[in-house]
């Protein structure tokens, strides 16, 4: 929208200044070529500087809706092994080569593969935290169609504030955890994680915390009592990709 304005500001500023030369043609005709040529290298500056300005606003928006989309880049505790990521990609029913799922599984943060529902999806584009649209567009980048009504959408959640733990104890649309990423280990998930365990793998990984919109984190204490609930097999299986 914002580059759309941009430009008709920019043709309304070019049709004045041709009104403007064009009245000094009919009073100054002997200097006709001058003011053609001085009209022509205004109006080639306008559109070199429009495509430069338009460049940089839609660089401004891509941050700013990555941003809503939680495509912050958070960095330390990263991906070690970046070969593992199209697997993750892959297994969380994610597109390949998609620019909006360049930092899954390869930042600090978005290592967890969280199933979106309904619910979840309207709560967390409502709430700013604009996973649930975009999960929507990269099922469509993956599968060549939209989500039926309630069927779940792939998205890497925050790992540092338990996103998909929160969506999954709030809504009862099938919203669940399918795996857990860590991120230092060549080939191995935790998957089958118990919703309650989230935050016992994030400890386990060196996962940093950090908050998200529309998610109520206290990170004060240790998430290591739960051990032994969220290392039973019943919970949490750890596996080959």
């Amino acid at each position: 929208m914002n580059n759309f304005i941009t430009i008709i500001l920019y043709l309304i500023l070019i049709i004045l200044i041709g009104v403007c030369l064009k009245k000094l043609l009919k009073k100054n005709k002997r200097n006709a070529p001058i003011i053609n040529l001085v009209l022509l290298f205004i109006i080639l500056g306008l559109i070199v500087f429009l495509c430069y300005d338009t460049k940089k606003l839609q660089r401004r928006s891509n941050k700013i809706y990555s941003q809503k989309a939680g495509f912050v880049n958070y960095r330390g505790h990263g991906q070690k092994h970046p070969e593992k990521i199209p697997k993750l990609l892959n297994a969380c029913g994610l597109p390949q080569n998609y620019s909006a799922t360049g930092h899954c599984f390869a930042d600090g943060t978005h290592q967890t593969c969280c199933m979106l529902g309904p619910e979840a999806r309207r709560y967390a584009d409502d709430t700013g935290n604009r996973i649930g649209e975009a999960s929507v567009l990269a099922f469509r980048e993956k599968y060549g169609r939209y989500p039926k009504k309630n069927e779940l959408t792939g998205w890497c959640t925050c790992f540092g504030s338990k996103v998909c733990s929160a969506y999954a104890k709030k809504f009862n649309d099938g919203t669940h955890i399918k795996f857990v990423n860590n991120p230092k280990n060549k080939t191995k998930i935790r998957s089958k994680v118990h919703p309650d365990c989230e935050g016992y793998f994030r400890d386990k990984f060196s996962i940093r915390k950090h908050g998200t919109p529309g998610i109520n984190n206290n990170f004060s204490g240790s998430n290591s009592h739960k051990g032994t609930l969220c290392e039973d097999a019943n919970h949490s299986l750890l596996e080959d990709l």
